[in-house]
């Protein structure tokens, strides 16, 4: 899909209603994709003929249909949601889209050498609508032939601080689930929650103790964070220099939820190496010997 051709489009029509929103991207999605079998969980953001939001999904199938737009697949998905995250919400969650190739060269290289693929606990501690989850549940279920129902169950974790973006992530992840032809109701492990309460009593305790964290962590710089988040930085030990970006103190979350031995990987900008706010996080790394 030529998702340039859509975005000035959506911008220009879409509400930010986000169960509008996520009930027109379902329904595109079932619409270009022929599916007619689906579980309870995606028939709720169906769009039928007749209901009260057809109108603005018709006008959505009628740009795409001049556009000759015919496909439209879940990397689709996951650029639409993403796009239609409110500016304001972007400057203090520090969402940023992470593309596929990038996506698929962490998942592998960090699941590559895992020896029990089968029963790997991997995390995504700021999952957004899911996309490296997506990517380790196929991953697993190529390589393991595993049920997405159980890899789902047993296999991957997404926190989230944004309550629609753990919906989008559940949205997704039955979407591949159908998309391979599994269409029962299906349990996650998605908490949203704020993960820089991880250092606060009564951290949620299936939620650590991972063999993997992946992710793209949130950028966003001290001017921009609410009061709140900048209290919590310093509960952090790695924030103890310069004025914090809310990226940092998620390094040394993963790798205090990861069990010994566990591997992190990160999509990340390379400042940390070299800048001032983040001299106590090297320090972090060098004191705990960390292979990088």
């Amino acid at each position: 899909m030529k998702l340039k051709r859509i975005f000035p489009f959506l911008k220009r029509n879409l509400t930010q209603d986000p169960l509008l929103i996520n009930r027109i991207f379902v329904t595109l999605y079932i619409t270009y994709n022929n599916v007619s079998t689906y579980n309870s969980f995606v028939s709720r953001y169906i769009i039928n003929n007749g209901d009260e939001d057809y109108k603005v999904l018709r006008q959505v199938l009628d740009f795409l249909e001049k556009q000759s737009v015919t496909k439209l697949d879940l990397e689709d998905m996951i650029k639409l949601f993403e796009f239609v995250i409110s500016p304001s919400d972007r400057i203090v969650t520090g969402a940023i889209y992470t593309p596929s190739k990038i996506r698929k060269r962490i998942v592998g290289t960090c699941l590559s050498n895992q020896q029990k693929l089968s029963s790997v606990r991997v995390a995504d501690i700021a999952c957004g609508c899911g996309g490296f989850l997506m990517d380790v549940a196929k991953y697993i279920h190529k390589k393991t032939g595993k049920s997405y129902l159980r890899i789902y169950q047993e296999n991957i974790y997404g926190i989230d601080i944004q309550s629609y973006s753990i919906e989008r992530c559940k949205i997704l992840l039955n979407l591949l689930a159908i998309s391979e032809g599994e269409y029962t109701d299906l349990d996650f492990n998605l908490l949203n929650t704020d993960t820089l309460n991880f250092h606060l009593e009564g951290w949620y305790p299936a939620f650590s103790d991972f063999d993997v964290v992946v992710g793209n962590p949130p950028y966003v710089c001290g001017r921009n964070m609410e009061y709140g988040t900048k209290e919590k930085t310093k509960m952090y030990d790695v924030c103890n220099s310069g004025s914090t970006d809310l990226y940092i103190p998620f390094f040394q979350i993963a790798v205090e939820m990861l069990k010994d031995g566990g591997v992190m990987g990160y999509i990340t900008m390379n400042t940390f190496l070299k800048s001032l706010n983040a001299r106590e996080l090297r320090k972090f790394f060098m004191e705990g010997s960390y292979n990088i």
